[in-house]
């Protein structure tokens, strides 16, 4: 088979203020589930976005694989 030339890249988002985090932040509460290191907030949109558009651009072009966390240097647990 011949190659297809598709690349995969993930973005591993931190604690991100949607649907999937919705119930414990009510149950939580926002400052419960803020990380104790900085940046002491959730992940942003605008974070999500600028991860997005890097691998989508060329200068992302030669990224092959990879797993982008987007956490503020604090990995996600629930």
């Amino acid at each position: 088979m011949p190659s297809q030339h598709i690349s995969t890249d993930v973005i591993a988002p931190g604690k991100f203020p949607g649907k999937i985090l919705a119930g414990s932040l009510e149950r939580k509460g926002y400052e419960a589930m803020v990380p104790s290191v900085q940046p002491k907030r959730l992940t942003g949109l605008q974070e999500m976005v600028g991860a997005a558009i890097y691998l989508a651009s060329g200068v992302g072009a030669y990224v092959i694989g990879a797993v982008l966390p987007v956490d503020g240097g604090c990995p996600t647990k629930l």
